[in-house]
């Protein structure tokens, strides 16, 4: 008898964002399968057992030609490698590599697509919206949440939800333990990830404003507050620091957000925001503006309707902090994992 061995192949080309790796662990224990994931950043010294890292995707310090031959190549390659094994798609590069895996997918090989923002929530624009909407019609659509399915426009084949993973592989041993900061310094509270209009930048002086000031903005990312912000909410009594010159590297991310005291996530269009998942499983407390993406993660005194409430809300947690979260990490893992069980294994 041939003992047949199962694997997954999970392609990420997103060279930020450690989701990938993270998936690929969370398949793995769902399904004791092999699982090989293809991405832009060698997350090698990452991947746990029965994961296999293939960096051989086009990445930002690919040089020019290297990077249009992988862009072409490597799509391609991964679904002819793949051949009848299951093929988790984290995200699209552009028309190209969405083009060949509809293909794979209207050929009868199963190819699940996670759509992370719904166009309903946050539209994609361009080629890249083009891409995403093709893989909706042809590939079976995976979602964080009920709200998300319920948001989705275009699926055809039944759409699946199940949990984003935690970050536990990422954040490794320096999970539930905060860096040393000294009592007498002023509170760090963390803005992380990118600082694109949705992420709520506009309302930092609101809340600058009505928590009373008093703590340092840490930015955690590669994007920096304006001179002109930067300077208003020095007015109000909140320094604003960047900690990197340049994209800090995952575990510069996770060292710089355990020494916070609490995370802002003033988000005004969010889905499932990795960001506030990281910090979870870092064991940093979150406050949000109110979304149903927070409904099943942050407390209900964690969240507030506006940015002059999420002030208020900051102030009170300042001066006598209390848990966040509605759940555990290992909780939302475990989660994930039963519900990628179910969509690869069938229970």
């Amino acid at each position: 008898m041939v003992m047949v061995i199962r694997r997954v192949f999970v392609y990420d080309p997103n060279h930020v964002n450690p989701y990938g790796v993270e998936l690929a662990s969370t398949i793995s224990a769902a399904t004791g399968w092999d699982v090989v994931l293809y991405c832009s950043s060698d997350r090698r010294a990452l991947a746990p057992r029965g994961v296999k890292v293939v960096p051989a995707l086009a990445g930002r310090a690919t040089p020019k030609l290297r990077k249009i031959l992988r862009r072409v190549l490597s799509p391609v390659r991964l679904s002819i490698r793949a051949g009848k094994s299951d093929l988790v798609l984290v995200w699209t590069s552009d028309v190209w590599d969405a083009c060949v895996f509809a293909v794979r997918a209207k050929l009868g090989f199963r190819t699940f697509f996670i759509q992370h923002n719904p166009r309903s929530i946050r539209p994609r624009k361009g080629l890249g919206g083009v891409a995403e909407r093709l893989l909706l019609r042809v590939a079976r659509v995976c979602v964080h949440t009920p709200e998300l399915a319920a948001r989705v426009d275009g699926a055809v084949l039944p759409i699946a939800v199940v949990p984003h993973p935690a970050y536990e592989v990422t954040v490794g041993e320096v999970g539930g333990h905060q860096g040393d900061v000294p009592m007498s310094a002023r509170p760090r509270v963390a803005l992380l990830g990118s600082l694109r209009n949705d992420k709520g930048l506009s309302s930092l002086p609101a809340i600058a404003s009505a928590s009373g000031g008093g703590w340092n903005c840490i930015v955690i990312g590669p994007d920096r507050i304006s001179g002109m912000m930067a300077n208003a909410l020095r007015a109000l009594d909140v320094t604003v620091v960047h900690p990197f010159d340049a994209e800090p590297a995952d575990p510069q991310v996770i060292t710089e957000l355990a020494s916070c005291s609490v995370m802002l996530a003033p988000y005004t269009a969010v889905t499932e925001s990795g960001s506030v998942i990281l910090a979870h499983t870092v064991g940093v407390p979150v406050l949000a503006l109110e979304s149903p993406a927070f409904e099943q993660s942050l407390s209900p005194a964690s969240r507030a309707d506006t940015p002059e409430q999420l002030g208020a809300v900051l102030r009170e947690f300042l001066d006598d902090p209390w848990p966040t979260y509605v759940q555990s990490p290992g909780e939302r893992q475990q989660a994930a994992v039963a519900g990628w069980r179910r969509i690869l294994v069938g229970h």
